[in-house]
């Protein structure tokens, strides 16, 4: 039985328990980061306009999953959070909304066809797929800000070019940058000081090659601050020099000066953190991209 199947199954049994509630579970698939995902919608009955309908994915009820009846209490707290949430469409679908805060988002080439399909805008860029996502404004989903991501139909209703889209979608990334070196990264992560990594058994690894990770103040589809030219100058200034760009994820990127390492090496490191560290999902590309006389090129 495959997730499809499982999940259609649970939410049959799950609205004959729902009988006499406010919604009902219904399974659809959608286009999440890299891929199609299925998850279940909590559907008001009346369907009254403007009333925010969840979006849950199946990891987020791993823990009740198996438990009928506490799956249940959890859908029941969501449905009633989503209550309090009034969405007016045709506000964060306007053209005026969608210039003033859409942002770009990188994907894998590999979901061409499935971003087709969907009739989801995209640009190429490389080897990879550039989409456009807007924030939907207090919609907190618990785990990352909830946002829709930009259909033809969404640029036909609001009048919007795509030429218009990109060049706004660029532009509201300027700011929304982080660049930080490695070893800060690592610090924060395992939660000790410099001086402590220094005298770690990490501090042979991180002093053998300066690195930096770059990624957006939110660390969420942060690989696409390879697009903001401000931030690719600021990190030239910072290097004294050209450099190599390592997709580690669709959420942010490793950055290694160019004389410090070979392209080819560093290719066998990305194939290593995706195959090993990176969910399918979160997985950008398996190539290395140069900075050189200001742009950025597979090397």
């Amino acid at each position: 039985m495959n997730i499809k199947e499982e999940m259609m199954k649970k939410a049959e049994i799950l609205n004959a328990k729902l009988e006499g509630k406010e919604y009902y579970v219904k399974v659809v698939e959608c286009f999440k980061n890299n891929g199609m995902k299925n998850a279940f919608v909590l559907i008001h009955h009346d369907k009254e306009e403007g009333h925010a309908s969840a979006t849950i994915y199946k990891e987020c009820m791993e823990d009740v999953w198996d438990n009928d009846e506490k799956l249940i209490e959890y859908l029941d707290a969501v449905y009633e959070e989503s209550k309090k949430v009034t969405v007016d469409i045709k506000e964060i679908c306007s053209r005026e909304q969608i210039l003033a805060t859409v942002k770009p988002r990188m994907i894998s080439e590999t979901n061409l066809e499935n971003v087709i399909n969907n009739e989801i805008v995209y640009a190429r860029y490389l080897d990879m797929l550039i989409l456009f996502y807007v924030e939907i404004p207090n919609l907190d989903t618990g785990k990352e800000v909830a946002s829709y991501t930009i259909k033809r139909d969404n640029l036909k209703m609001a009048g919007v070019t795509k030429e218009e889209l990109y060049i706004n979608a660029i532009k509201n990334i300027e700011e929304d940058y982080v660049i930080e070196n490695m070893e800060k990264v690592i610090c924060r992560i395992v939660g000790i000081t410099e001086d402590e990594l220094e005298e770690s058994m990490c501090s042979s690894f991180t002093s053998s090659i300066p690195m930096y990770v770059i990624t957006n103040k939110q660390n969420v589809n942060g690989a696409s601050v390879i697009l903001n030219k401000t931030m690719l100058g600021e990190l030239k200034e910072i290097i004294k020099g050209d450099y190599y760009i390592l997709p580690s994820s669709v959420h942010e990127c490793i950055v290694v000066p160019i004389d410090e390492a070979d392209a080819e090496s560093l290719r066998e490191m990305v194939t290593e953190i995706n195959d090993g560290q990176v969910k399918p999902e979160d997985r950008l590309t398996y190539n290395v991209y140069k900075y050189t006389n200001g742009e950025i090129k597979i090397a």
